[in-house]
């Protein structure tokens, strides 16, 4: 977790205008645990900021049905600024409540940015067998299924321990209703086995009952065999084919993983009337800053115009309308012509 010091440096070091911000309040409460305030505030103040991002992406102004990635603070560059509205220090808690200015243009292209993103996932498998290894296994190669599928796993100890040791269906959905997971997962087995010399056959019946915030799946049903030598590493076998097979379906049918495009666009682009050089090298760094460009470097160069050679990860589509975006703000016309992309800077405003 960030420190405050360096949250505080994160927005000073931004400089991306407030023009196309949308606002919206977010807060967040971290419990004081062995009198340390200061450990609190910085857990509360994170909170309060993903919480401003969890809840534009949840507004009605995002498409239905869009699927996101798990809110991480790798998300805090598209907050341009934020305000404190309240900071309580309480006995036991701290409540951080802010209102954050959000770059709506750059965050509706977030799936472009985020390389490696995921879903957070919390999950509760009943119906494990007695046998403590066994049920060791089953829970760690949930873990890894999940994580294969993009699901992040890093709440679900949390989410157990809050559990009761013999969980209702309500105090499993109380206990995710608490938590900051996106999904969850109600898992449960039945195993059967028969031994045969010194072979095991095993069945796995599993059925998964998936969650989000905003919706409640349809139950999952499937059903897989396995044969080992033991009966631990026979139901491991059957139970990574079932909830593999399950997590697959869910994938493509009904959570899809966050979409991220890892190739570059080649694009030129030609700045004319833009009278000192470092107004357009500012733009185009501010472009890259935004990472409406991965990359550009000068093609040609005179005191009258300059073209340049930029990569993007958006379609031509895409870059045209981002660019297109920013003119009112930076003062220029914007001509998309025999291949390259024409900016006058002839009325930008001193």
């Amino acid at each position: 977790m960030k420190n405050w010091t360096a949250i505080m440096l994160l927005f000073l070091l931004m400089s991306v205008s407030t023009a196309l911000a949308v606002e919206i309040e977010g807060t967040g409460i971290a419990v004081i645990e062995d009198g340390n305030v200061k450990k609190a505030e910085d857990e509360a103040f994170n909170k309060a900021l993903k919480n401003t991002l969890n809840r534009f992406f949840n507004s009605s102004n995002r498409p239905a049905g869009e699927n996101i990635p798990e809110i991480t603070e790798e998300f805090y560059r598209f907050i341009t600024s934020y305000r404190i509205l309240e900071r309580k220090a309480e006995e036991t808690e701290v409540t951080y409540r802010i209102m954050a200015d959000i770059d709506d243009i750059a965050i509706n292209n977030i799936n472009y940015y985020i390389r490696e993103a995921t879903n957070s996932a919390v999950f509760e498998i009943t119906g494990l067998p007695e046998n403590e290894e066994m049920k060791e296994r089953l829970l760690s190669t949930a873990k890894e299924l999940f994580e294969q599928r993009r699901f992040t796993t890093k709440y679900n100890d949390d989410f157990l321990s809050g559990l009761p040791d013999v969980p209702s269906p309500a105090d499993v959905i109380a206990a995710y209703s608490a938590s900051l997971a996106q999904y969850l997962f109600m898992l449960s087995v039945n195993t059967s086995f028969e031994e045969t010399g010194d072979l095991v056959y095993c069945t796995v019946e599993l059925f998964t009952k998936p969650y989000s915030r905003k919706k409640e799946f349809n139950t999952i049903k499937v059903v897989s065999k396995a044969v080992n030598e033991s009966r631990i590493s026979c139901a491991n076998e059957a139970f990574r084919s079932s909830a593999g097979k399950t997590l697959d379906y869910v994938r493509r049918e009904l959570i899809k993983a966050p979409g991220v495009k890892t190739t570059d666009s080649n694009y030129e682009i030609r700045a004319v009337n833009f009278g000192k050089f470092i107004r357009v090298k500012t733009f185009m760094d501010f472009l890259k800053r935004r990472e409406i460009i991965s990359d550009y470097k000068i093609h040609t160069f005179s005191i009258d115009e300059v073209s340049f050679e930029v990569k993007s990860f958006f379609d031509r589509p895409q870059f045209i309308k981002n660019i297109r975006d920013l003119q009112e703000k930076h003062n220029y016309s914007l001509e998309d012509t025999e291949g390259e992309f024409l900016l006058d800077f002839t009325y930008r405003i001193e």
